[in-house]
């Protein structure tokens, strides 16, 4: 299996697919307002890869460091809790996503707590399994032609849908639009 080459521009490091176009890989800040740009080093940016923003391989990260000197499981859970949160969970507010965006892969932004705000760029095709889960969002608008990952009859199935806990479940395990997350088309 041949390694990822990973690129930097800004704040961002990206590879490129077989067409050419830039994978958001991840990034080296986490602002309060992500915009992901049009184009990185002149590569269209057509995909947020898998796990991108994703607060648990931040958190692996964070612990490598600490690898050397101190096991992450010997870390008291009050300071591991509160570096999740300062480290990740409350840092992406908002997402401004480029018309160029065809692709949202599997957990790129799973438990960005505080994210409430995304816009849905209209060449939008696919949004993977987990890709938000747990984030703040309550409403989104998505073109029709995109595919949800696990999404039907205006039910977000729980087990590793697109959506999944971004407005809390019913008896069955389902998020119905009444519990928080409605999802719009146009």
């Amino acid at each position: 299996m041949d390694q990822l080459e990973i690129k930097t521009c800004g704040i961002f490091r990206y590879s490129l697919n077989d067409q050419g176009s830039a994978v958001i890989r991840g990034a080296n800040e986490w602002p309060e307002v992500l915009v992901i740009p049009e184009q990185l080093d002149g590569h269209p940016v057509t995909e947020i890869g898998l796990g991108a923003f994703n607060t648990d391989d931040v958190m692996s990260e964070v612990g490598l460091y600490w690898n050397n000197s101190v096991p992450m499981y010997q870390l008291p859970a009050k300071y591991m809790d509160q570096i999740i949160h300062d480290i990740a969970m409350e840092r992406i507010k908002e997402v401004q996503l480029p018309e160029t965006l065809e692709r949202i892969e599997a957990c790129a932004f799973y438990c960005c707590m505080n994210l409430g705000k995304v816009n849905f760029p209209k060449n939008l095709k696919y949004i993977g399994g987990e890709a938000f889960e747990n984030c703040d969002l309550h409403k989104v608008q998505i073109p029709k032609e995109c595919e949800i990952y696990h999404y039907a009859d205006n039910m977000v199935w729980q087990e590793t849908g697109a959506f999944q806990g971004c407005g809390g479940y019913d008896a069955h395990g389902r998020i119905p639009p009444e519990y928080g997350i409605t999802i719009g088309y146009y």
